[in-house]
């Protein structure tokens, strides 16, 4: 039976031969990044075992790739003289003794979780795998097998993929580990991309999108990036160190308290905004609260009364023209404005 190291090992193994950004790592890169997370030396006669175990006793597809040098999930065909490559993309390691009632549990919240099942955050979360294992044993496979196919009685608004997420692990390892990170973004409004460099801080998600805080030495700002216009293939680790949170005195539960979505001016201070709303709105918005901020201050048959203590940003603006025309914005003037003169330009591309 194998131990936390070893399962360790084959996670890691497991990861870097799913990373669909690096494909094919090589026995070195596979036992310098082992050597790095789970600082301990690590043998050539470790490695091989590990593969042999992988294999044996959990099924899995490795092999290596003559061309590529490098091994990969899949299987050698040999076709008229000449050596075929295929690749398995739906192997996943299956390493934890679960019974059948444990299955069905997570086949169940399958679908929730669909945004992070292929994400390699094993590496960048060490301390929770190690929770973890200490409520499961290790077993050679899976006893029970369970259709794969979704249950139908869930559904989900999840996308399928969202642009930007496989970076979620190197970033949170950059993160852990202190390095600075290098990568070309495109804004929405540009044609062409420019080069970042950034002191990583915090990963933050907001409907369905994630989006990368940091410090951005060269302007002297705390800035946002969204993972989905980061160019595909450009992230890069630096060796070079990274300012921590605590260095830059930046403090992620105070930066966003007052803040609903992610963009902010570090110099904006949080407004009293007051709205009135239908009581249907004001019913919805009691049980689903905008922001922890939210306080009704009036409710009748006629409008409800909902005050928040808030930073203007275009999120804001977005989330209440979407509650159009159900809500009246009162206070502030700067957001009241904002909501009218956007309002205005919809209007003239209706004019008959």
């Amino acid at each position: 039976m194998a131990n936390k190291n070893q399962l360790l090992r084959y996670l890691i193994i497991d990861e870097m031969l799913r990373n669909r950004q690096r494909p094919y790592p090589s026995r070195e890169e596979i036992m310098q990044t082992i050597e790095e997370r789970t600082d301990r030396p690590y043998s050539l006669s470790s490695f091989e075992k590990d593969l042999r175990v992988m294999r044996e006793q959990f099924g899995a597809p490795i092999e290596y790739h003559h061309e590529r040098r490098g091994y990969f999930y899949g299987e050698k065909l040999k076709k008229s003289g000449k050596v075929l490559y295929e690749e398995d993309r739906t192997y996943r390691l299956a390493a934890l003794s679960l019974s059948k009632q444990d299955l069905q549990s997570i086949t169940l919240i399958e679908g929730l979780l669909e945004g992070f099942r292929h994400q390699p955050f094993f590496h960048a979360f060490s301390q929770a795998i190690d929770k973890v294992l200490d409520a499961v044993q290790i077993s050679k496979q899976i006893p029970t097998r369970l259709d794969n196919r979704r249950l139908s009685f869930i559904q989900t608004d999840e996308p399928e993929f969202v642009k930007g997420r496989e970076l979620l692990g190197e970033l949170a390892a950059a993160i852990q580990n202190h390095r600075q990170v290098q990568f070309e973004y495109m804004k929405f409004k540009s044609e062409e991309s420019s080069r970042r460099t950034l002191h990583p801080l915090l990963l933050k998600s907001f409907k369905n999108r994630w989006y990368l805080v940091g410090y951005e030495e060269r302007k002297g700002r705390i800035a946002t990036f969204g993972l989905d216009r980061v160019l595909p293939g450009s992230l890069r680790l630096l060796d070079a160190e990274a300012l921590d949170a605590e260095k830059l005195q930046f403090d992620p539960e105070e930066y966003y308290r007052y803040c609903y979505g992610v963009t902010r001016n570090p110099e904006d201070k949080p407004k009293r905004v007051l709205l009135a709303c239908t009581p249907l709105l004001g019913k919805y918005l009691e049980t689903r609260p905008l922001h922890h901020t939210q306080r009704i201050t009036e409710k009748n048959e006629v409008f409800w009364e909902i005050e928040y203590r808030l930073i203007i940003n275009q999120e804001l603006l977005y989330e209440l023209l979407s509650m159009s025309p159900d809500v009246q914005v009162l206070k502030p003037k700067k957001l009241k404005r904002a909501v009218v003169e956007t309002l205005e330009k919809t209007l003239s591309l209706y004019r008959l």
